[in-house]
C-alpha cells in the first residue's frame, strides 16, 4: 500500500510537469502599422506596430501575424534563434500584404536559426518613385552564418544594391521556396550594370525551389559552395521584354 506522502509527492511532480508545459507554450503576436503601438500588448485587438516590436519579443515557438501596409526602415531581424521543432514565424495576415520598406536591408538572419519568414513583400519603390534604376531598399535579404531558415510565398521587387538575397560565410540548410524576385541594380544598355539577384557563397546545403528571378543588373545567380541545390525555378533576365520602371 502507497503512503499518503508517496501520493503526495506523486501529486505535486504531476502540477510541476503541467506547469513547465504551460509555460513552455508558443504564442502568437500581431503587428499593425495602422492602428498598434509598441506600448500594446501584440494581441489581435491590441496589435503592436512595429516588426521591431517583434523582433526584440519572439522567442522559439513563437508566431507574428503582420497586417496589411507599408512598414517603412523597419526590417524583419530576429533578435533571436528559434529551435529545431519550435521556429520562430513572421507571417503576412491571411488575405494582406505587409510591405517593407525604405531600408537598407529587408530581412536580416545573420548569426540566425529556425527562422521562417512568409507571405512578406520588401519593394524598394513601394513609395510611388518609379525611375529607372531608383530604389528606396538596398538588399532584399541577408543570410550571414545563418542556418535551417526559411523564406516563402513572398515577394521581393526593386532594390539597388550589389545584391538581392546573399547567403554567406558558411551558412547551411536554409530554403528560398516560391518566392517571386524581380529586379536588382541597374541595367543601362551595358552603360551601366550591377546587381546579383541570389548570391550563395562560402555556403552548403542550400535549397532554392519554385522560385521566380527576373531583372538581374548584372546576374540573376551566383553560387560558391557545396551540395546547394536550385530546382524547378525560373530565370529570366531579358530586361527588354520589361518597361523602364514597370512591374
Amino acid at each position: 500500500m502507497r503512503s499518503k506522502g508517496s501520493h503526495t509527492r506523486q501529486l505535486l511532480l504531476l502540477v510541476l510537469a503541467s506547469s513547465a508545459c504551460f509555460w513552455a507554450q508558443a504564442d502568437t503576436y500581431y503587428v499593425d502599422g495602422a492602428s498598434g503601438q509598441d506600448t500594446y500588448a501584440g494581441t489581435e485587438f491590441a496589435p503592436w506596430k512595429t516588426i521591431s516590436r517583434a523582433n526584440w519579443e519572439l522567442v522559439s515557438g513563437d508566431t507574428v501575424l503582420i497586417r496589411g501596409g507599408f512598414y517603412e526602415n523597419d526590417p524583419i531581424a530576429p533578435r533571436r534563434s528559434g529551435t529545431s521543432g519550435s521556429p520562430i514565424e513572421y507571417k503576412a495576415y491571411p488575405g494582406e500584404e505587409p510591405i517593407i520598406t525604405n531600408t537598407d536591408t529587408g530581412i536580416i538572419l545573420n548569426k540566425r536559426d529556425y527562422i521562417i519568414v512568409d507571405g512578406i513583400t520588401v519593394d524598394g519603390q513601394a513609395n510611388g518613385q518609379k525611375a529607372f534604376g531608383v530604389a528606396n531598399v538596398d538588399h532584399f535579404a541577408f543570410i550571414n552564418d545563418g542556418n535551417y531558415n526559411i523564406i516563402r510565398n513572398s515577394t521581393m521587387r526593386d532594390a539597388h544594391g550589389w545584391a538581392g538575397i546573399h547567403m554567406s560565410n558558411g551558412s547551411h540548410h536554409n530554403k528560398l521556396l516560391n518566392n517571386v524576385f524581380d529586379n536588382i541594380g541597374t541595367n543601362n544598355d551595358g552603360v551601366e550594370d550591377h546587381g546579383d539577384m541570389l548570391v550563395i557563397k562560402c555556403a552548403n546545403f542550400n535549397l532554392v525551389e519554385g522560385n521566380t528571378f527576373s531583372r538581374g543588373g548584372h546576374n540573376l545567380f551566383e553560387v560558391m559552395g557545396l551540395s546547394n541545390v536550385l530546382r524547378d525555378n525560373t530565370f529570366d533576365n531579358q530586361w527588354d521584354n520589361f518597361g523602364a520602371g514597370s512591374r
